[in-house]
């Protein structure tokens, strides 16, 4: 327990302190060495504002700080606000004290301003949302130190918030294709008379079949009555992403999977502090966009075209899987998929395994996309979409391509996609071919 505890003693000692230990050393081995009483004057006069300075360090200050981030959950360029409320719980008038609150990689300073006892600060930090990830602000810690600043101490005050930051996705058309037939499927709003789904009667017309008379309403009414249905299917889309990065055409840039956050790297190296009063009258200003420098940009639209795949299978009411990365989910929920997406990154499973799993995951699958990148061959991929089997009808999009594009290679219908703006129109022009 020594070392620890001295360890901690040591490191809080500024630079200048230890310069000031240093000239009570030499001044006090001059003056003992040569008689000169001026030079061990000169050692006391630095050993006693040395201890005057840990005696005030290590008087505590008596306050609380409380940080709020809100909202916790965003998309992509959505507002977000950490308040930082410092309150003075002591009798006595507070020092100026300089708070620290790490925002993502960087970190944000403040001085608060003399408080009386009883009364508080409040200041109101724009945490940027320029990209997908998962942001963390805290822990808040004060410097506490002396005027001089030859001995300081950190003291932590508060725990870590994560503001989780979704993918940016796009409303696309419904996937009006791949639905099976099922008489314990979804209903539809498609009318039929060769179904379960009981819907209403009508007046027999001709050419209707004979079966779907209704015998006993039509004897009460007079006149032939047929039943009519509502149509159920079913439908299990699976939702494949190729993580690899020398997939895609921006792979050059290396990544670093030890934080799923590190694509908010280059946005987070600084929070914007505002005043809290404009604060209460507008939106804190957000800082510039800055490119992810974690995966890759395609990369990140691979994660945006996947999410907002699922979103719309989701809506339709149909059942959903994906696998990306180190993610497997059947039949995933929108919040947990978001959530999931948010926390997701590069990875080097190969294709095959990758669609290897997503096929023994969800083996009612009907129809399985694969979003990838240019620099996917295509006898890779005709080999990782064999897995499906013949039954399953097979799309891979393509993110990155030079130019946005529409063509049939045997069991798969391939998409070149540009941009991700691009994606409702491709996506409606294809799968109507």
């Amino acid at each position: 327990m020594v070392m620890p505890l001295a360890g901690r003693l040591t490191a809080r000692v500024s630079a200048l302190g230890w310069l000031t230990l240093l000239l009570a050393a030499v001044c006090w081995a001059l003056g003992a060495s040569f008689g000169w009483r001026e030079l061990l004057m000169v050692a006391d006069a630095a050993i006693v504002l040395f201890v005057a300075c840990v005696v005030l360090t290590l008087v505590r200050a008596r306050v609380t700080i409380e940080v709020e981030v809100s909202p916790t959950r965003v998309a992509v360029g959505g507002p977000v606000h950490a308040a930082v409320v410092v309150t003075n719980r002591g009798r006595l008038r507070l020092l100026p004290l300089l708070v620290e609150l790490p925002v993502g990689p960087g970190t944000v300073r403040f001085t608060v301003p003399s408080l009386e006892a009883g009364a508080g600060h409040s200041e109101v930090l724009a945490v940027p949302s320029t990209g997908r990830g998962i942001v963390r602000v805290g822990p808040a810690t004060t410097l506490q130190g002396d005027p001089l600043g030859l001995v300081r101490r950190r003291v932590r005050w508060t725990d870590v918030h994560e503001v989780v930051v979704h993918p940016r996705t796009l409303p696309i058309p419904t996937l009006g294709f791949g639905l099976l037939r099922d008489l314990e499927g979804t209903e539809t709003e498609h009318r039929t008379s060769a179904d379960l789904a009981f819907h209403a009667l009508r007046e027999y017309q001709p050419g209707d079949d004979r079966r779907h008379i209704h015998w006993r309403t039509s004897a009460r009414t007079g006149r032939l009555q047929v039943r009519q249905d509502l149509d159920t299917r079913r439908s299990h889309v699976t939702v494949v992403v190729d993580t690899e990065p020398q997939s895609y055409a921006d792979a050059s840039a290396r990544h670093t999977r030890a934080d799923p956050g590190t694509d908010l790297r280059a946005a987070l190296r600084t929070a914007i502090r505002v005043d809290a009063r404009a604060a209460a009258g507008s939106a804190a200003p957000s800082a510039a966009p800055a490119e992810p420098d974690g995966s890759s940009p395609d990369l990140e639209t691979a994660f945006s075209v996947a999410t907002s795949l699922v979103l719309r299978v989701l809506k339709d009411r149909q059942e959903a899987s994906i696998v990306c990365g180190d993610i497997r989910r059947q039949r995933i929920s929108a919040p947990d998929l978001l959530n999931d997406m948010a926390r997701t990154g590069p990875h080097d499973a190969s294709l095959l395994r990758q669609v290897t799993a997503a096929a023994r995951l969800a083996p009612e699958t009907s129809v399985a996309f694969v979003v990838t990148g240019p620099r996917r061959s295509t006898i890779d991929l005709d080999r990782a979409l064999h897995q499906f089997g013949t039954q399953v009808r097979c799309v891979v999009i393509v993110v990155g391509a030079a130019t946005d594009g529409i063509r049939r290679l045997e069991s798969m219908l391939v998409l070149s996609l540009r941009d991700l703006d691009d994606l409702p129109r491709l996506l409606a022009a294809g799968l109507r071919t």
